[in-house]
């Protein structure tokens, strides 16, 4: 399956081709059943909810991606900051001084 950028890229692709297309005479008045009247305004609605998902996907992704980097900055951190400190290596000691 395509990642979603190279979706997202098709689907542009796609929504600006068919924008960009300037309908012919016959395209006009050629006989159409009832069902197919709306045919390229529906198709363009369609390729602007495609469009409009995959930046919501691509979004919610690269969200996901930045707090996962957080996380790992923080846990680092934590393991650095456990280094430093001296732990007592056993818990029969009273480790607060009376």
């Amino acid at each position: 399956m395509p990642t979603l950028d190279a979706q997202l890229a098709k689907a542009q692709k796609s929504l600006t081709a068919l924008e960009d297309v300037n309908p012919t005479y016959s395209y006009l008045f050629r006989r159409r059943r009832p069902d197919q009247y709306h045919d390229k305004d529906a198709e363009l609605r369609g390729l602007r909810e495609r469009v409009s998902h995959l930046q919501q996907r691509i979004a919610m992704r690269n969200e996901r991606a930045e707090l996962h980097a957080t996380a790992e900055t923080l846990m680092r951190l934590a393991e650095e900051w456990v280094r430093q400190v001296d732990l007592p290596t056993h818990t029969s000691a009273p480790t607060v001084p009376e």
